[in-house]
């Protein structure tokens, strides 16, 4: 995918950055290959609300700390995201000992069943970096 000549420079320089991230992704799904990231990349929480009581949110100093390598700045990422999701499952438990989603849907019974599979896959990102 050659940039066109008619795009600004700033056109060009998006374009470019955006193929070496789909190669990095593309990258990190051969080196990892389980594809969980993926499936769990695809889940979301449909709805907000309530507070993670459980101190999910405070975690988030030192996500990104430091290191030039380019595999730092997606740990970081990857953390950030984790601790997002950990905060999301925390939510769903709370609201539903609350009673404020009678039926959870397939989809929130699976998101609370990786939820160690998330926090042990968070511990050994904190541990590596």
């Amino acid at each position: 995918c050659d940039p066109s000549p008619t795009l600004s420079k700033s056109a060009r320089r998006n374009l470019k950055r955006k193929e070496k991230r789909k190669q990095q992704q593309e990258k990190d799904r051969e080196n990892h290959g389980d594809g969980l990231s993926q499936e769990l990349e695809k889940m979301g929480l449909g709805g907000g609300g309530g507070g993670g009581d459980n101190g999910g949110g405070g975690n988030n100093a030192g996500s990104n700390c430091g290191g030039s390598a380019p595999g730092s700045s997606e740990r970081g990422r990857r953390m950030k995201s984790l601790r997002k999701k950990l905060r999301q499952v925390q939510e769903l438990q709370l609201r539903l000992e609350q009673g404020a989603l009678p039926e959870p849907s397939r989809e929130q019974l699976d998101k609370l069943a990786r939820r160690r599979a998330l926090e042990e896959e968070l511990r050994a990102l904190e541990l590596d970096s």
